[in-house]
């Protein structure tokens, strides 16, 4: 159910790409109904089930999945980290058994799938939504910074701090070129090392990737808040760039 909630993707797919419904526990009323998925709003790792648009329990998912050869070709690979971890080049193919093999493998070495032999992977995942910003900001920073051009999304822009609780998008000019950075390499930027935690506090940073927090023992929900918090802060004062969090906080203060 929680695939659904978020839009889990990676590598340029979305788990939105083969639901086709969802078989629903309506609250408060406890109707049970099946949800078709274009009822769901999905979108970049949100949907209606997440900003509470729908309210209830996902009782299961249903699927369109086509039964293949592993040794098939996938679809034209549209990342370009997982091209790159493949010795391929955007837009290339390869067995899809070959894919799914190097997208573990990439995944486990961000310490993004879960091991009892690697404490990374007991963490909340990644933190922090990648801030889509207008390109006239994405080039203040050094060539070396991540980015990716996209389509212009005003309600997902991510904005500089104005001061404000809740920072709201500035005026857009018409045709401006939208781009995404890297949530993990602004915060890697602003001198948050991988590791990082606050003294006395049982989260952290993860060791293999910026963008994760983990529990290193004992954390309570508001190490971790209080951990995000900082990290917003000082990202926001190194860059103007506000952080926004990926996952729903509830009961906690970020």
């Amino acid at each position: 159910g929680a695939c659904v909630i978020q839009n889990i993707g990676a590598y340029g797919s979305d788990v939105s790409e083969t639901i086709v419904s969802i078989d629903f526990l309506e609250y408060p009323s406890g109707t049970r109904r099946t949800v078709m998925a274009d009822e769901l709003a999905l979108g970049l790792r949100t949907s209606a089930l997440k900003t509470g648009d729908l309210r209830g329990i996902v009782l299961g998912v249903t699927f369109s999945l086509e039964p293949v050869d592993q040794s098939r070709e996938s679809s034209p690979l549209a990342s370009e980290q997982l091209a790159t971890a493949l010795g391929l080049s955007l837009g290339d193919r390869a067995p899809i058994d070959v894919v799914r093999d190097t997208v573990l493998r990439v995944r486990a070495s961000k310490g993004m799938v879960l091991s009892p032999h690697d404490p990374d992977s007991v963490s909340s995942g990644s933190f922090f939504l990648n801030p889509i910003v207008p390109e006239r900001v994405a080039v203040s920073f050094s060539p070396e910074a991540p980015r990716w051009l996209i389509e212009p999304e005003p309600e997902s822009v991510v904005v500089p701090l104005d001061g404000s609780d809740h920072p709201s998008p500035p005026p857009m000019a018409e045709g401006d070129v939208m781009v995404k950075l890297s949530a993990a390499w602004l915060i890697e930027y602003s001198g948050l090392h991988k590791g990082f935690s606050l003294p006395g506090s049982g989260a952290a940073l993860s060791s293999k990737h910026a963008l994760a927090i983990v529990n290193t023992g004992g954390a309570t929900g508001e190490d971790v808040a209080e951990l995000a918090r900082y990290i917003i802060t000082t990202v926001g004062n190194a860059t103007g760039i506000y952080l926004v969090p990926e996952p729903n906080i509830v009961g906690l203060e970020i």
